[in-house]
């Protein structure tokens, strides 16, 4: 019988160039970010003499700010319920426009959904009235459940629409060779080049944690029952697992 386990290894060494494994576009973790079945599950937040509408047209969602009372986060259109993984790294991106000549103020956020709201994300963009494409890379630190929260409560966002289409969440892109992969967390960089045989990793990036930064070994298979010892050699140039060797007791 065989198993699979990870080996996970922090260490630095040097290096050239790698080719990246991207995240599928599958893998939006938005339901309905194109808008193409109505606004479900997006919904309108409104609190405190606060409202808006929303509705689909051929250009995305239409989101109109009816009622304002200056708070910007107490009006928005939200989707709710994200699942993200702890120290994970994820790509926020979509379009949006509003409908004035003069630029308007959009708040962006990504947050813990628990009466602390802590946030994972939180960005201030100006929207004009042509579509203009955001992008913005985080990692998760809090929440269980998250959600996503395009605050439009500005005062001066009276009367005007916001348009809103292509929205995406995405994991972030992993660098990836053959079996080995470069774990990235908390801020932390590199980049993994070489080959299968003379994998390396020059580190560009750092934090207090020596452990947010790891190339990771997967399907790495084992026979049960036996015993393995991790063999490292010149500062982990080399490295290797094999079976443990044991003596045979002599025969008496």
């Amino acid at each position: 019988m065989k198993k699979l386990f990870a080996l996970v290894l922090s260490f630095c060494l040097c290096l050239t160039m790698c080719p990246k494994v991207f995240a599928d576009e599958n893998e939006n973790i938005i339901k309905n970010g194109n808008f193409i079945n109505g606004t479900e599950p997006w919904y309108i937040n409104k609190k405190d003499n606060t409202n808006g509408v929303v509705e689909v047209t051929n250009e995305g969602a239409q989101f109109k700010v009816t009622q304002t009372n200056g708070n910007s986060w107490e009006l928005g259109l939200h989707q709710g319920q994200l699942v993200l993984e702890d120290g994970s790294k994820y790509i926020l991106s979509f379009e949006a426009k509003v409908d004035s000549d003069i630029e308007k103020p959009l708040r962006v956020v990504v947050e813990n959904q628990d009466p602390n709201w802590e946030k994972n994300l939180e960005e201030y963009v100006n929207l004009s009235n042509e579509f203009q494409k955001f992008t913005f890379e985080f990692t998760k630190k809090v929440g269980s459940k998250n959600q996503l929260a395009f605050s439009t409560g500005f005062d001066e966002n009276l009367h005007h629409t916001f348009t809103f289409k292509n929205v995406s969440l995405i994991p972030a892109p992993v660098q990836k060779n053959d079996h080995y992969l470069l774990d990235e967390q908390n801020g932390t960089a590199g980049v993994l080049t070489g080959t299968e045989e003379n994998v390396k990793v020059e580190v560009t990036k750092v934090n207090q944690q020596f452990w947010d930064l790891s190339l990771k070994k997967r399907n790495i298979l084992q026979v049960a029952h036996v015993e393995y010892v991790l063999q490292i050699s010149d500062g982990f140039a080399s490295c290797s697992i094999q079976p443990l060797a044991y003596q045979e007791d002599p025969v008496r």
